[in-house]
């Protein structure tokens, strides 16, 4: 967990801490993915949240050294896969408007852009509200 720790103070400005991420997941870490290299590292991670048959990707992170590697793609599609069988139907996400290659990542999953939050982050920074399908 320290290192799921590290790896969001390194890549989000509003970092939150390990209690944070595990309340956010539903009081435990059962909705705490994490991808690992081969050294047990962890590169990267994704916490969701659940209700009913919908499914909040609240944080996906990868490390920078990772990215452009499909990890982020990679740990989507185990999720979706794990969330499917458990029957869940959607997924739901929030991205700044300025995080071109995660709007990137996410329509070329299949994400829809569903309605957008105007100057939700600052003056010109959008929250881009997206909807997929499982």
């Amino acid at each position: 967990m320290k290192q799921i720790e590290a790896l969001e103070s390194c890549i989000f400005p509003d970092a939150w801490d390990i209690e944070i991420l595990g309340k956010m997941c539903g009081a435990s870490a059962e909705r705490l993915y994490a991808a690992i290299d081969d050294s047990s590292r962890v590169i990267g991670y994704c916490c969701c949240q659940t209700v009913l048959d919908e499914c909040e990707i609240l944080r996906v992170a990868v490390a920078p050294e990772y990215r452009r590697q499909n990890v982020g793609r990679r740990l989507l599609d185990f999720v979706t896969a794990l969330l499917k069988r458990e029957g869940f139907c959607f997924y739901f996400l929030e991205v700044r408007s300025d995080n071109v290659p995660a709007i990137g990542l996410y329509e070329g999953l299949g994400f829809e852009l569903i309605s957008q939050r105007s100057d939700y982050y600052s003056k010109g920074c959008h929250a881009l509200i997206y909807r997929r399908v499982i």
